[in-house]
């Protein structure tokens, strides 16, 4: 019995899982930044280049908050082509009407949150504030649906402070690319204002999410397969064949056999390993009597060895991440 056999498509199954991640960044950390950003910011070179707090204004207002007029008339939030911000919404409502000309923006690498944050998870204390703020600090979350409010704010655009509106939301958050943006320049109580948040000293946490995709190979032996062993040291020559410098079984027309012990009807081969191959393989040199060269691209170790049943099938379960 030879000791390859094939694997249909069927028996390939690729399976998607979520793995998440509590995060916690602070002020010092390297791989979140604050920036403040000012309309019309511009340098005093020639040609009147744009500051690092202009350019993030212009960004920010093209990928997220244009509202410019144009087909017949009729403004152009609603337009994912227009505004970046509709192709990271989850299922409910962001706000995006509040971008006046300044602001703040939080940015976090990609390395620390993964594929996206998990909606409803991030929030942002600000502890420069503590001595101002009756509740111990700024705080700011977000509301699952890309919005960022206030916690216990005392001042507010409404009078249900502590809930997310199109009123009272006092910014944005883009949950795959990581960005968090203070737009609301109200109070946040009586002496601080949501744009003070980050300023100073701050905390920021969130869940972050990966995907880990999983390739199952589904590998059965059938009753009578594999019932030969590759081992070397469980096969010999037949006995009395001829010598060739001493080295019994040495001519090339002379085929290895198990050892006698080996071969009797209640014997079987133990498997130790299952490798995948891929499907082109090396044509067989029948003059060198070497094996077809091949490289497996998958191998995978039993913990330990198992026999090959004669009576039934034997089913593995191959899995590798992705």
């Amino acid at each position: 019995m030879a000791i390859f056999k094939p694997i249909e498509k069927d028996d390939f199954e690729i399976t998607s899982t979520p793995v998440f991640k509590d995060y916690v960044l602070y002020s010092s950390s390297a791989e979140i930044s604050h920036t403040t950003y000012v309309s019309g910011s511009k340098t005093s070179a020639i040609g009147e280049q744009y500051t690092t707090s202009g350019s993030m204004w212009s960004s920010l207002h093209q990928m997220f908050y244009h509202n410019s007029q144009s087909r017949n008339g009729e403004a152009r939030y609603n337009d994912p082509g227009v505004s970046l911000a509709l192709n990271d919404r989850p299922h409910g409502e962001q706000y995006i009407n509040k971008f006046f000309p300044s602001g703040s923006v939080f940015s976090i690498a990609q390395s620390e949150f993964g594929e996206r944050i998990v909606p409803g998870t991030f929030k942002i204390t600000d502890k420069s504030s503590v001595n101002s703020a009756s509740d111990g600090g700024t705080k700011i979350r977000d509301d699952g649906f890309g919005n960022l409010f206030g916690l216990n704010a005392e001042a507010s655009r409404s009078a249900n402070s502590a809930l997310s509106s199109s009123e009272n939301y006092c910014g944005n958050i883009f949950y795959n690319l990581g960005l968090a943006v203070i737009t609301e320049t109200g109070s946040y109580s009586g002496s601080v204002t949501y744009l003070e948040a980050g300023t100073d000293d701050y905390a920021v946490q969130y869940k972050g999410v990966n995907t880990i995709h999983t390739m199952e190979t589904t590998v059965r032996i059938e009753p009578n397969e594999f019932n030969r062993s590759i081992n070397s040291t469980a096969k010999t020559f037949i006995s009395g064949s001829p010598t060739v410098g001493g080295n019994e079984g040495s001519d090339i027309n002379e085929s290895p056999i198990l050892k006698p012990k080996l071969s009797g009807s209640g014997w079987s081969p133990y498997i130790t390993s299952i490798q995948l191959y891929s499907s082109h393989r090396n044509t067989l040199d029948i003059t060198s009597r070497l094996a077809p060269i091949t490289e497996p691209v998958l191998i995978a170790h039993l913990p330990r060895a198992i026999q090959v049943p004669t009576d039934q099938t034997l089913t593995f379960k191959v899995r590798i991440d992705l």
